[in-house]
């Protein structure tokens, strides 16, 4: 349990870390390109069965992956691997749980030790989730670069929403339209920081708004984990004496 960590691409091109995806299993409707759609994890990579499937994203060399995340699937179980020796977990499979605020099944693994050229993502034969028959996940993304808060928030808001659109009828009555899935989003308070943490803030600011970002909690609970962009300024106050305060940021998930 830590603070929050906010992971993104180093060269700021929205692309994370990078890699070239293949599955052994693949619907050419629903290609394992889909992946790196991380804006747009409904448009999803989708297997032809619920059978044992493997996906191997390729760097092509090796990288240090400190974190693979896995968005919106709908299976409980897989593990990683690369070409050689390195498995995580060492045994077993991982567990995949539900984001209750968002419905979501969301997957943020830390990597120790991951400098490869391949990463291999395996989906063991299981019963897919929602009464679903073939394997799926909205977007994988991989990072290289991350950054833990050393401030804590003083208050952190999640708040859990969809986009509606209403139309009005002459009568008084009205429909609603729904224009989308559940998403998440989160405001922040920093009061009562000093100049090592005003840093991390500038360089969250350096990304600009329209950078993708992904946020994971760090609570222990790793299906807290949103791609999003910054929705607000970043703004430091400096009120008497030698703290600082920075101003509520809102964080918004891209679905």
């Amino acid at each position: 349990m830590g603070n929050f960590i906010f992971g993104y691409s180093a060269a700021k091109d929205n692309k994370f870390l990078d890699y070239t995806p293949t599955a052994t299993s693949e619907d050419s409707g629903h290609p394992a390109t889909n992946l790196k759609l991380y804006a747009n994890p409904k448009q999803d990579w989708r297997g032809l069965v619920a059978t044992d499937t493997v996906i191997t994203l390729a760097f092509g060399s090796a990288k240090t992956v400190l974190v693979i995340a896995l968005i919106d699937v709908n299976f409980t179980a897989c593990y990683i691997t690369e070409n050689g020796t390195f498995r995580h977990p060492a045994a077993g499979n991982l567990t995949i749980s539900q984001d209750e605020g968002t419905g979501r099944y969301d997957a943020y693994i830390a990597l120790t030790g991951f400098n490869f050229a391949n990463l291999k993502l395996h989906i063991p034969t299981q019963t897919p989730l929602f009464s679903e028959s073939v394997f799926r996940i909205g977007s994988a993304i991989c990072l290289d670069t991350k950054m833990e808060l050393i401030a804590n928030p003083h208050e952190y808001e999640p708040e859990f929403d969809h986009e509606m659109d209403t139309n009005s009828f002459k009568s008084g009555g009205f429909e609603d339209i729904n224009l989308g899935d559940i998403f998440w989003q989160g405001t922040m308070n920093f009061p009562t920081i000093n100049s090592a943490q005003i840093t991390q803030f500038m360089t969250l600011n350096t990304l600009k708004k329209d950078q993708l970002l992904l946020f994971y909690e760090n609570k222990n609970d790793t299906s807290k984990v949103y791609v999003c962009k910054r929705r607000s300024v970043i703004g430091v106050s400096y009120p008497p004496g030698s703290r600082a305060d920075i101003k509520s940021i809102i964080f918004r998930e891209t679905i």
